[in-house]
C-alpha cells in the first residue's frame, strides 16, 4: 500500500510489520517482531502514529532502549490468538533473540499470512499447533538473511559448546600454572569440537542452552523491573585510550578507570549485541563457574528480557576485579563485514590496561562464511598476532540456507516473500528477488498455485468470450439497422 515497502505490509489488512519509518494514516496496527534496532528504527519517545503490537519482552526493551511511550505498546502473549481489527493474530517464537516472534495473520476471508521477522528455524517449530495450522498459508514473509547456498553453519548448540569448552580448558590451564605464551590455536579434542557433537547430552548442564531450548519459547520468561541499588554502582574495569574503544557494550563515556592490573593471566573477551546471544553467555558462565563482566546497561537489559534473579546473580557481575571473562559491545574485536578484520590494537590495549599476559577473544556471528569449511574439520578459524587470538564462532540467530529450505518445505506456502537482502527497487531489485525465489521452486504449494492459475485463465477466457459475443451482437445490430433484444 502507498508509502510502505510491500514486504512490510500484510495483504488485505491495515497492518505493517517492522515499518516504523513509514507511518501512514491508513495503518491501524504496527507490529514489532523484536527489539533489534534495525527493526524498530523510527520508534522513539515521540512516537504517536498508532498502537504497537509485540511480545511482552520486546515491549519492555522498546520502552527501555527507544523510549517508546507505554500507552502505545500493546504486549501480546505468545501462542494466544487475538482479534485485532477483525483479523486473528497469533505470536509464536522465532528462536532469534529474547522476545522475537513470528506473526500469524488469519483474515476474515480465510487468507493466512506468516511474517517471520528475524528467525532461526528449528524442527521443534513443527510441534507448535498454531504454526502447524498455517501450513499452506497464502504467503510467508521470510527472513532471507542467509539465502545463498554458501550460508551454511552448524547448530547453535555446537557453537555454544565450542566456546564454553574452549574457555573452560584454558581456565583449567591457568589454574594449573600452564604456559601463557600465546594460545596455540589448536582445535580442542574432537569430542568437544562442533563437528563431533553427535548428540545433545553435552549441553545438558547449561540450562537454557540445551537442545530443547534451541527453540525456547520466550513467552515463558517473566519481564521484571530494572535493577536498583548497590548492584548498579560498580563500574567496569579498563578504559580505552584516545582512538581505541575497548569499552563494554554501549557503556557511556564516563566509565571509570580502575588504573590497576586485574591479576588475570588470560583475559577472555566475548562480543555481543545489546540483545541476543544470551544462551552463549549463560553456557560459558555455567560451564566455567565464573561470572561474566557486563556493563550496567547490559545488566538492565538482561533483567528486562526475563532472566531470573538467580541467573543474574550467578552468571553476571559489574566488578572487573572478579572475573577474567568480559562481555564487550559488538565491533570491539574487529569488523565482521564484508569479511572479518581483527582489531588487534583494541586487544593489545585491553591487555596493557588489565595486566593480562594474553587475550583470547570470541566473535559469534553467521556472517563469517569461511567458518563453514573449518567447522567440517572439527574446529573454527582464528586470527593470532603475538599474544592476542580471536576465534570466529558461527553462532547465528538467523536460519542457514538449508534451514530456510526445510522451513519452506514444511510450511508449503503458496508464496515466499523475501524480507532481507531484497536489493534496490526496479528491474535490478526484481532480478535479485527472483534469484532468491529460485531456491524455493518445488517447495511451494504448486497444486494451489496451478489451480489459481487455471481459475484465472478460465475467468480471462470467459471474459474474452463475453466481450467477443458483445462485439458480434453489436455488429449484427449495426448491419441490420435494428435493435437486438436482450
Amino acid at each position: 500500500m502507498a508509502g510502505v515497502p510491500s514486504h512490510k505490509v500484510i495483504p488485505g489488512t491495515s497492518f505493517t510489520v517492522d515499518g516504523f519509518r513509514y507511518p501512514q494514516p491508513w495503518v491501524k496496527g504496527y507490529f514489532l517482531s523484536h527489539a533489534h534496532s534495525d527493526h524498530y528504527t523510527g520508534l522513539n519517545e515521540n512516537w504517536s502514529a498508532g498502537p504497537i503490537y509485540c511480545s511482552p519482552i520486546t515491549a519492555a526493551i522498546a520502552e527501555h532502549l527507544a523510549g517508546v511511550p507505554a500507552q502505545y505498546l500493546h504486549p501480546l502473549q505468545l501462542d494466544v490468538s487475538y482479534a485485532i481489527e477483525g483479523v486473528q493474530v497469533t505470536l509464536v517464537d522465532a528462536n532469534h533473540c529474547p522476545g522475537a516472534v513470528q506473526f500469524l495473520f488469519e483474515l476474515p476471508d480465510g487468507s493466512r499470512y506468516i511474517h517471520c521477522g528475524d528467525m532461526r528455524y528449528c524442527r521443534q517449530m513443527q510441534d507448535n499447533p498454531h504454526l502447524a495450522r498455517f501450513r499452506g498459508a497464502n504467503a510467508v514473509f521470510l527472513d532471507t538473511t542467509y539465502c545463498r547456498p554458501r550460508h551454511t553453519f552448524p547448530s547453535q548448540e555446537a557453537a555454544v559448546e565450542f566456546v564454553a569448552s574452549r574457555i573452560q580448558q584454558l581456565l583449567q590451564e591457568d589454574a594449573q600454572g600452564g604456559a601463557a605464551d600465546g594460545d596455540s590455536g589448536e582445535a580442542l579434542p574432537r569430542a568437544t569440537a562442533p563437528a563431533a557433537l553427535a548428540d545433545d547430552t553435552a549441553l545438558d548442564e547449561v540450562g537454557d542452552s540445551t537442545a530443547a531450548a534451541d527453540c525456547k519459547h520466550t513467552a515463558e520468561l517473566q519481564v521484571n523491573q530494572p535493577l536498583q541499588g548497590s548492584e548498579l554502582e560498580a563500574s567496569c574495569g579498563y578504559q580505552p585510550q584516545q582512538g581505541c574503544d575497548v569499552r563494554g557494550e554501549d557503556e557511556p563515556d564516563s566509565q571509570v578507570t580502575t588504573g590497576e592490573a586485574l591479576g588475570f593471566k588470560r583475559l577472555y573477551l566475548i562480543s555481543t549485541y545489546v540483545i541476543g546471544k544470551e544462551r552463549l553467555l549463560l553456557a560459558v558462565a555455567r560451564r566455567t563457574g565464573k561470572r561474566l563482566l557486563v556493563t550496567h546497561r547490559k545488566l538492565q537489559v538482561l533483567r528486562r528480557i526475563g532472566l531470573s534473579g538467580s541467573d543474574l546473580r550467578s552468571c553476571f557481575t559489574t566488578d572487573p576485579q572478579e572475573t577474567p571473562i568480559h562481555v564487550l559491545r559488538w565491533g570491539v574485536l574487529g569488523d565482521a563485514w564484508p569479511y572479518f578484520r581483527p582489531n588487534f590494537t583494541n586487544m593489545e590495549q585491553a591487555k596493557t590496561q588489565t595486566g593480562a599476559q594474553e587475550i583470547v577473544g570470541f566473535v559469534p556471528t553467521g556472517w563469517l562464511h569461511e567458518m563453514s569449511k573449518a567447522a567440517k574439520k572439527g574446529t573454527f578459524p582464528h586470527r593470532t598476532k603475538g599474544s592476542c587470538t580471536v576465534w570466529l564462532i558461527p553462532y547465528s540467530e538467523h536460519s542457514s540456507f538449508l534451514e530456510l529450505k526445510e522451513y519452506v518445505a514444511w510450511l508449503k506456502p503458496k508464496q515466499v516473500i523475501p524480507t532481507v537482502n531484497i536489493g534496490e527497487s526496479g528491474a535490478a531489485g526484481d532480478r535479485h528477488r527472483n534469484n532468491m525465489l529460485q531456491h524455493f521452486r518445488g517447495l511451494l504449494d504448486e497444486t494451489s498455485n496451478k489451480a489459481a492459475f487455471l481459475a484465472r485463465m478460465a475467468s480471462a477466457a470467459a471474459a474474452a468470450a463475453a466481450t467477443a459475443n458483445t462485439t458480434m451482437l453489436t455488429a449484427a445490430v449495426e448491419d441490420s439497422g435494428g435493435t437486438a433484444s436482450q
